[in-house]
Formats: C-alpha cells, sequence, structure tokens
C-alpha cells in the first residue's frame, strides 16, 4: 500500500496558479494537488509567488511556487508538506 501512495503523491498534476502571495499560492496548491501543506504565517508574511501552468509532479510545482523565496519543504512520513526556511550551512 505505500508504494501505491508514493506512486500516486508523484503522479503529474494540472496546475494552474497565478502570481499572487505565497500564502494564497499554497492554498490553491493544495487544492489542485490534493494534498495538505502547513505553514508559519510568519514565513510566508510579504511573499509573492510566481505563476505556474501545466502539468508537473505536485513536489516540482510547489518547488517552483517557493523559488527565490529562500523557503523550502519538507515531506512528512504521511505525504504531508511543511513549508520551512532553508537553512544556510557555514
Amino acid at each position: 500500500m505505500l508504494a501505491t501512495r508514493a506512486a500516486a503523491d508523484s503522479d503529474p498534476c494540472e496546475f494552474r496558479i497565478a502570481r499572487q502571495s505565497l500564502a494564497q499560492a499554497l492554498m490553491v496548491f493544495s487544492e489542485q494537488s490534493r494534498r495538505v501543506v502547513t505553514a508559519s504565517s510568519t514565513l510566508l508574511s510579504g511573499k509573492t509567488a510566481a505563476a505556474i501552468d501545466g502539468r508537473m509532479a505536485p513536489e516540482d510545482a510547489l518547488a517552483k511556487l517557493l523559488q527565490g523565496s529562500g523557503l523550502t519543504f519538507v515531506k512528512g512520513p504521511g505525504g504531508d508538506l511543511t513549508i520551512v526556511a532553508v537553512q544556510v550551512t557555514r
């Protein structure tokens, strides 16, 4: 059952997300991908997501939405996605 779930999680979806606040874009992403996404409002404040339009794997779409924001995501054991700040290594 886990293999089936993993394959379904990476199946391409059709995304049509306009350029908008990152918080709003993540809500639209969640609706279109049927994935749970959590994020602190503090992390998202003042950030804008670029538009994405096309068929792609949900994780690829999310990476495009987060590009240039200083944020990334981690995938939980149940497939939920959590938005986190990029950790800078020194």
